[in-house]
């Protein structure tokens, strides 16, 4: 074999078995390119409902013949619109969604919630929906809205305020959200943080040097003592102490409730007012049966 030949063999098993010497295929100008699917096309483009009322009934009635939202909803906007002039569009979904919410047990629309997670915070579609040809999500509605932007269209000096007035609606600003009310629930919300605060800041009447010892011989009376957690003593202990006070849940085998023995502490008391002491209680949930006596 030559020096020649020798050469070649050397060069040809030090090649790049990867290397691909085969020349680059031209683009092919008759290859035929996918359109853009509607759903891609109209998830960058704002929807309609957003800007024009007659689009945000049309998509109201969808959402209520469907079962999303009431009919209440729907006549509550067409009621503000009716009754008002150049009512941005979405202040009035705002409405629409604030009274869905209010249906659903939420007192307001939290609208950088609704934003962040339509469908979830808005519960739609609602549970057992077969998804049958639905109308549009919330998700796909509001995706291209931002919170600034809903937020400036909440500005109607008939329809909206952001406190005390006459207006049918209520918005509050707080940090980096906004809250849309219907003003009753608005004013409930109002009237019960001052109750509580007027609660908090005064002493109980019972909270007196003459009557913590009759206090404590009433528990004594009715909790003889032990060693063992008693879920009546405790609450009914320290309910007296203030105006407003919580009761933690007691297992369901205690009866009868820590409020009952609150009471009979609670008589044997002098009252320094001589008008009858009216005790209030509230359950998150309705008890099973009503508070007697």
């Amino acid at each position: 074999m030559s020096k020649r030949d020798t050469a070649s063999k050397n060069e040809s098993m030090n090649l790049d078995l990867f290397y691909d010497d085969a020349p680059a295929a031209a683009p092919d100008s008759t290859a035929s390119v996918t359109p853009p699917t509607e759903s891609t096309t109209s998830a960058a483009q704002p929807h309609p409902a957003l800007s024009d009322t007659a689009a945000l009934f049309l998509l109201c009635e969808r959402w209520v013949s469907r079962g999303w939202l009431r009919d209440l909803d729907l006549a509550l906007v067409r009621f503000l619109d009716r009754e008002t002039q150049n009512a941005p569009p979405l202040l009035l979904l705002g409405a629409a969604l604030a009274s869905h919410q209010l249906g659903r047990g939420h007192v307001c629309l939290d609208i950088a919630a609704t934003l962040e997670a339509p469908d979830f915070a808005l519960s739609l579609p609602p549970e057992g929906d077969d998804l049958n040809d639905p109308p549009p999500l919330p998700s796909h509605v509001l995706a291209t809205l931002t919170l600034p932007e809903w937020q400036a269209a909440l500005n109607h000096p008939t329809l909206i305020s952001d406190g005390p007035g006459n207006t049918p609606l209520v918005v509050s600003h707080s940090g980096n959200t906004s809250k849309l009310y219907l003003r009753r629930y608005w004013q409930f919300e109002q009237t019960l943080h001052q109750e509580i605060a007027h609660r908090v800041s005064v002493d109980s009447p019972l909270n007196s040097s003459a009557d913590r010892p009759l206090l404590k011989s009433a528990l004594e009376t009715l909790f003889p003592a032990s060693d063992r957690l008693d879920w009546q003593k405790t609450p009914a202990r320290s309910l007296p102490a203030a105006r407003l006070q919580s009761s933690p849940a007691a297992p369901a085998p205690v009866k009868p409730p820590p409020w009952c023995a609150c009471l009979h502490c609670c008589k044997p008391c002098n009252w320094p007012s001589p008008t009858p002491t009216r005790c209030a209680f509230a359950w998150p949930l309705p008890p099973a049966k009503p508070p007697h006596g």
